[in-house]
């Protein structure tokens, strides 16, 4: 069976990462997490992580504030060793995940005004300041994230493209099934899961989609017809 190491980059990041892992039903047990706070060494493992771990691949998370995967290995120009490392990102960090299922969070607020507050969040990789919201939200439960294991993980990689993102890779590296395949979705995506499938694969400067008279469509532009519920949407 395949080993994995897995870096992070806090306490806080493996706290929620291996809960989460947990909840989607993933072997921890063959993973081997190391915390790694500084985070140029973390970029240097990207290069050297097969060399520096004993176990047979590692992948690296990493926080990041572009808004899709591509555009976030572009930035930090990885030229990675992929059969034997992986970097993923945590968009705009690992915390904005607590927020993938806010029906699982609504019992631990301890009033009617953060409840309205949790209600009234955005879709995860869209909080600017997700450590602030934890502070401001789940302050009694900051360092305790044992609920997460009761997440449904489905909606949560649905709502979250960088967890899924995320997910789908450890999976892979793993050699394991996952269930967290969205087709039978499809026909009942609303636009912001929409828009996060485009934020998890394409660049935001890259063409999607060409109309009939000829204009180009880029990721970006995209992203901010499916904001506005404008036609071109439906068509495409």
């Amino acid at each position: 069976m395949k080993s994995l190491t897995l870096v992070v980059e806090s306490k806080v990041s493996f706290d929620i990462v291996q809960t989460l892992l947990q909840a989607a039903n993933y072997p921890t047990r063959r993973i081997n997490f190391q915390i790694v706070t500084d985070v140029i060494k973390v970029k240097q493992l990207a290069y050297s992580g097969y060399d520096y771990f004993s176990d047979e691949h590692t992948a690296i998370l990493l926080d990041s504030n572009k808004p899709t995967i591509p555009d976030a290995l572009a930035s930090e120009s990885l030229e990675l060793s992929r059969d034997r490392v992986d970097v993923f990102f945590a968009v705009p960090a690992v915390e904005a995940w607590l927020f993938s299922d806010t029906d699982l969070l609504k019992p631990l607020m301890t009033s009617e005004a953060r409840v309205d507050i949790l209600n009234r969040l955005p879709l995860p990789e869209e909080i600017p300041y997700p450590k602030q919201v934890v502070t401001n939200l789940l302050n009694d439960h900051k360092g305790k994230y044992g609920f997460l294991v009761d997440i449904d993980i489905k909606k949560a990689a649905a709502r979250s493209f960088s967890l899924n993102y995320f997910l789908n890779g450890i999976a892979r590296i793993l050699g394991i099934e996952n269930h967290l395949e969205m087709s039978s979705m499809a026909a009942n995506l609303d636009r912001r899961i929409f828009a996060n499938l485009i934020k998890e694969v394409v660049p935001s400067n890259a063409i999607i989609y060409k109309t009939l008279d000829g204009t180009k469509i880029t990721a970006s532009e995209m992203l901010d017809n499916i904001e506005e519920g404008n036609s071109i949407l439906l068509i495409y």
